[in-house]
């Protein structure tokens, strides 16, 4: 896709500079040409759990959308560029990374955070009385205005 303008504008310039060209003579020919600037969004975030990627989930800035995870299984969030990544419960930001996190009757840990990826999976003590949330925000690295937020819902 990127290519594909990179190539439109090249031949915008090209075409500019031939018409430029051919005028000859004291009549001068004066040719502008506008590219349009489209912003492509700063991440894509897919999702697995328990290795197997999730259909249809397909997070870019500006989304918001959730993941269900089952009690004792293991979740997966990759983002093909560098985010930050942060963890809400009831709205308080939690502070570091590879942490155990109590939700509820739930704990969700930490496996792996890094700019590209957040991984972790959910345990209880016993069956939950209903989902419970966690929010992870991704904030991209290179535009901090890019961000998208994703619930994951533990459930039994």
């Amino acid at each position: 896709m990127k290519f594909g303008k990179i190539l439109a504008a090249g031949l915008t310039i090209c075409s500019a500079l031939i018409l430029t060209g051919c005028g000859g003579g004291s009549g001068g020919v004066t040719v502008s040409a506008t590219i349009p600037v489209t912003t492509e969004p700063a991440f894509d975030i897919g999702a697995k759990v328990n290795g197997l990627p999730v259909a249809n989930f397909d997070v870019e800035p500006g989304d918001n959308t959730s993941i269900t995870v089952p009690v004792g299984d293991s979740f997966e969030l990759d983002s093909t560029d560098a985010v930050y990544w942060s963890v809400y419960v009831n709205g308080t930001l939690i502070q570091g990374a590879n942490n155990a996190i109590d939700v509820g009757n739930a704990t969700l840990t930490e496996t792996l955070t890094n700019a590209v990826q957040f991984a972790g999976y959910a345990t209880s003590e016993g069956p939950l009385p209903g989902p419970v949330q966690l929010t992870l925000v991704a904030t991209s690295q290179v535009d901090s205005t890019q961000t998208a937020q994703i619930n994951v819902i533990v459930t039994n």
